[in-house]
């Protein structure tokens, strides 16, 4: 069977989109002397910088104490053919070594082609075979953990890589319920090539790792019965966890993906001496800065903004409306006739901002009150700030970027307070109101249908 979902080679702009933000973020400490194995490297790595891992966000987590760095999970037969998306999905630069290619794919000579196009081109330690990706868009392409249904696959693809590349080649992976068939799957990775194996403690099924913790235990007999260096990944916190996992494991390092998007820093041996709350937005300062020298496409960007700063957006939605960055007009009418429906002609005064909907790259619109834009400072500084911020020009550029931060480091400060309260716009609050008189509404008819059912179940009795 042909890599890809049945839908032939041409691709789509939606799956290059998709498919290069698939791959999460993986970055390891320090203790890592196994790197040698794939390239010697100097003994102090130069800071380097990520949508999820990105040439500027690796270049920014590695200033801030990661060692070493995957590219995103690129697509393997949309790298090998459309260079647009080559461009896009790979750049790199001096100081973003040690580096390792991820790919996604299930045709050896197809991923071998898209690896001999990074070998060629140099600036990468090792090619990576992907096999943790969990997202529905996985099962569709025959790759990612769903791969490892078919370990003669995976075998031919390893194989395939090791026997016809200079470069060493590393497998990335989960883990299954049964211990035994896990210690097998990567013994087959091992015995196929594979020079460094990471095992994510948790099982396809196994999404949400706020109610499932990673099984440490599993991935130590992994360690236990390779003989190559093996990662582990799974409740990667902090640098107090990692540490906690490389004792548990007996790993030669460890991995982060989530938690790394939410803090950068996780790393950094000074993470603890900056307010928790604040430290993000100081370093999506820093990221900008980074996107200014290294060019970076505005969503990942946008993604990136949207991680650090988190809850603090919920309260202050014109910052979120600033990073957004849409043409708010054209976008109204269909928002009020999908949600709302008619509504009254004084909602012609309401200036409309943006919501991120989970899932989605576009934005869809909401709306609140005038009144709700930031009072005017006397202050110079602010009042340039707020020019870049509110431009009008519904563009994302680093200088905005910075003046988010910036703006909102100086709202926190003037509020006195660290934490966010999140606002309910009036939008919101009528969608809430709308979805709760459905909720009554279906009520009140299901038992006007019980109440109909049992009156005739009576008139059969009598």
């Amino acid at each position: 069977m042909k890599e890809g979902d049945g839908k032939g080679k041409k691709a789509t702009k939606r799956e290059m989109r998709r498919s290069g933000v698939v791959g999460g973020v993986f970055f390891f400490l320090r203790r890592l002397a196994s790197l040698s194995l794939i390239q010697p490297r100097p003994p102090h790595p130069q800071p380097t910088n990520h949508p999820q891992s990105e040439l500027a966000f690796r270049l920014l987590c590695r200033k801030h104490g990661a060692t070493c760095a995957y590219t995103p999970m690129m697509h393997a037969r949309l790298f090998a053919e459309v260079p647009s998306y080559r461009a896009e999905q790979f750049s790199t630069t001096n100081g973003d070594r040690p580096l390792l290619a991820q790919f996604c794919g299930n045709d050896p000579g197809t991923v071998l082609a898209a690896a001999r196009i990074l070998e060629a081109r140099g600036g990468v330690d090792a090619i990576d075979l992907n096999l943790g990706c969990p997202q529905r868009i996985a099962r569709r392409g025959r790759y990612g953990a769903f791969l490892m249904e078919e370990p003669k696959t995976v075998s031919a693809v390893v194989s395939t890589l090791a026997a016809h590349l200079k470069i060493k080649v590393t497998a990335k992976m989960r883990i299954f319920d049964d211990l035994d068939r896990t210690i097998a799957f990567a013994r087959m990775l091992e015995s196929s090539g594979a020079s460094l194996v990471a095992v994510h403690g948790r099982t396809r099924d196994a999404k949400d790792a706020a109610s499932v913790r990673a099984d440490w235990a599993a991935i130590a007999a992994v360690k236990r019965a390779l003989r190559v260096p093996v990662l582990a990944n799974g409740d990667v916190l902090c640098l107090d966890s990692a540490r906690k996992c490389l004792e548990a494991t007996g790993c030669d390092g460890v991995l982060s993906a989530i938690p790394l998007l939410e803090d950068p820093a996780l790393f950094s041996e000074n993470r603890g001496q900056i307010g928790c709350r604040v430290r993000p937005i100081r370093l999506l300062k820093e990221y900008a800065a980074i996107v200014a020298e290294h060019a970076t496409p505005p969503r990942m960007v946008r993604g990136h903004a949207f991680r650090m700063l988190g809850d603090w957006l919920e309260e202050h939605t014109d910052l979120r409306d600033a990073l957004n960055g849409f043409d708010r007009s054209k976008r109204r009418e269909r928002r009020d006739r999908d949600c709302c429906g008619d509504e009254e002609e004084g909602e012609e005064e309401e200036v409309e901002k943006k919501v991120v909907v989970a899932g989605e790259e576009e934005a869809v619109v909401a709306a609140v009150a005038e009144d709700e834009k930031p009072e005017e400072k006397p202050d110079d500084e602010v009042s340039l700030r707020r020019k870049v911020l509110f431009d009008g020009s519904g563009l994302l550029t680093p200088a905005k970027v910075e003046a988010v931060a910036d703006e909102l480091l100086y709202r926190i400060e003037k509020s006195g307070r660290g934490y966010p309260i999140p606002v309910v716009t009036e939008r919101a609050a009528l969608r809430l109101a709308a979805a709760e008189a459905a909720k009554k509404a279906a009520i009140e008819e299901a038992g006007r249908e019980a109440a109909a059912l049992a009156s005739i179940g009576a008139g059969f009795e009598a």
